[in-house]
């Protein structure tokens, strides 16, 4: 596990990923949730365990930590099983997927990396649609040719009776015809049985998410003017010069103090008419059936959007013509894009 030269390991490892020994003293709740992310990525860093067992490593860490966490998982010797809804760090580490499939309650394995895994499940998915269509035709041919022959021998029978005929030779015709048609309805129900049945694909849930529209209305969201961000003497950064003007359809925000920001992890504003929606890490607790949901819906959105994420597959989709980037750094805010 390397105990035995922890200490001495200790001090680097921490440089390396931006971070001073004092944090080793301080409780854990006094850090931000970078600080923490960064200092569980030292654990891992410092770890030499034969299997790691990462549950999403990715959530909180920076773009710096991320590059970080990957170099070490593709250069570790041992094996790492990774459960992670971050697209871009699966498909820059994983050499092989486990699916677990929540309707059949089943594992599957693909061999391969992430976007194999993506291609492969598509294909099988593809063929599993075209051959529940194929049966599912079949079926539905032969229970509609046995319901037709059938009720041709009923109505065959029933006349034979009505008619009155004289003739014993016309009347046994007519017998041996609905005979005929009854026979060939139940060798239609027979092939029915005996057709092998193929279960429809599970159709997962969506997340439905729309987002209503608003009227644009000015060029300028919000200006920042000597701003401090301060987390109660354990961090802060020095004051923020103007910031914040957005050609785009935007609203004057919410004015919220601290004693209103006071929300349960997990809970949600969501106002409706809203033309400025303020995004802080929205993917790190969505699976991945959900975060193209999101996307989709985002990417109907005529307003404007501030996004605070390190979701680099998220930020590819939901970045535009008129997109501009900001990195917030030692107290330093730039601008790019």
């Amino acid at each position: 596990m390397g105990a035995a030269d922890l200490d001495a390991r200790l001090g680097g490892v921490l440089a390396d990923i931006g971070l001073t020994e004092s944090v080793v003293d301080q409780p854990t709740s006094t850090l931000s949730g970078g600080e923490a992310a960064r200092l569980e990525l030292a654990g891992v860093l410092l770890t030499r365990a034969d299997v790691l067992l990462l549950d999403e490593p990715t959530n909180d860490l920076d773009f710096d930590g991320l590059a970080r966490l990957e170099a070490f998982v593709a250069a570790h010797r041992g094996a790492v099983v990774v459960v992670s809804h971050d697209r871009a760090f699966l498909e820059r580490t994983v050499t092989g997927v486990i699916e677990l499939d929540e309707h059949e309650r089943t594992a599957r394995t693909f061999a391969g990396g992430w976007l194999a895994y993506l291609d492969e499940r598509a294909t099988a998915r593809r063929h599993a649609e075209e051959a529940y269509a194929t049966f599912a035709a079949t079926r539905d041919e032969l229970k509609g040719r046995s319901q037709r022959v059938r009720e041709w021998s009923t109505q065959g029978a029933s006349k034979a009776k009505r008619s009155g005929e004289t003739d014993k030779f016309i009347r046994h015709h007519d017998v041996q015809t609905s005979e005929k048609l009854a026979g060939k309805a139940a060798r239609a129900d027979k092939v029915l049985e005996r057709l092998d049945v193929v279960d429809k694909p599970f159709e997962g849930w969506e997340l439905r998410l729309e987002l209503a529209q608003a009227e644009r209305s000015g060029a300028v969201v919000a200006r920042l003017e000597g701003a401090v961000v301060d987390r109660g003497g354990v961090h802060a950064t020095d004051p923020v010069g103007a910031a914040g003007a957005v050609d785009s359809a935007g609203g004057a925000g919410f004015r919220l103090g601290p004693v209103d920001l006071e929300v349960r992890s997990g809970d949600r504003l969501v106002v409706s008419g809203a033309n400025w929606l303020v995004l802080d890490e929205p993917t790190n607790h969505l699976d991945l059936a959900a975060i193209p949901q999101l996307e989709s819906a985002l990417a109907t959105w005529s307003g404007t959007l501030l996004v605070v994420s390190h979701d680099r597959r998220f930020l590819d989709s939901v970045t535009t013509d008129r997109t501009r980037h900001v990195r917030l750094h030692a107290g330093a805010v730039t601008e790019s894009g």
